[in-house]
């Protein structure tokens, strides 16, 4: 199997376990999106025990469930490349402790910015990843909105001044910097599961971003 199915992130939101495994399908890397999965934590922990890499990601909606911090603990394991918390949840007490505990088991921090409306300028975007490198993350993600290509141009110059970094625009405008991503910084990009909601707008499919990929790695090996 071609590299790049190593960095094309599949992001599971299913209702139930069997929803869930369906979507996970033979994807390699995986993003569990604990605010939107309905399962046990007797589940995730099957769940993320299938697949062979994951980012546990966790949003301000997971953060009201009672049971949060077991759930979050159940899908703990070693295949978790990295827990993905939102940068706007770091003074929360529960996202903290679910930080702790992915430090005491050894597991990456990414913290991510999400602009759903709009892309501010370059040069809050680049105070932002600043920001939370300094804070302590290991990786940053930056997903903005793109209303014009010169919101594409702002969040693609990131990666020529961070290294560990995934960055992309939502929308419609912005779907060829999902595949963008894919070739700069972490090399990471988000997918929706084949036959399956997106869980952003302007997500390709897994089966889609995976032509998309070959196509574009092959042009990258002829130039070479």
């Amino acid at each position: 199997m071609p590299d790049y199915l190593n960095h094309i992130c599949v992001s599971i939101s299913g209702k139930s376990l069997k929803e869930c495994l369906e979507q996970l399908g033979n994807a390699r890397l995986a993003e569990l999106r604990l605010d939107l999965v309905l399962l046990s934590p007797n589940k995730i922990s099957v769940l993320t025990s299938m697949g062979q890499s994951w980012i546990v990601t966790i949003r301000q909606p997971f953060l009201k469930q009672p049971d949060a911090e077991k759930l979050f603990s159940a899908a703990l394991n070693n295949a978790t490349r990295y827990i993905d918390v939102g940068f706007d949840l770091l003074n929360n007490r529960i996202a903290s402790n679910c930080i702790k505990k992915a430090r005491n088991s050894h597991v990456k921090l990414m913290l991510s910015y999400h602009n759903f409306e709009s892309t501010p300028s370059f040069e809050e975007l680049m105070r932002v990843g600043s920001v939370m490198l300094m804070t302590g993350a290991d990786a940053i993600k930056i997903a903005c909105m793109a209303n014009s290509e010169s919101d594409n141009i702002a969040v693609m110059k990131l990666y020529d001044h961070f290294e560990n970094i995934t960055a992309f625009c939502m929308g419609e405008q912005g779907r060829n910097s999902r595949i963008h991503a894919l070739k700069n910084g972490l090399k990471l990009t988000y997918v929706s599961p084949n036959n399956s909601q997106t869980t952003a707008p302007g997500q390709y499919s897994f089966s889609e971003m995976c032509v998309l990929a070959e196509t574009a790695f092959e042009k990258e090996a002829k130039n070479e």
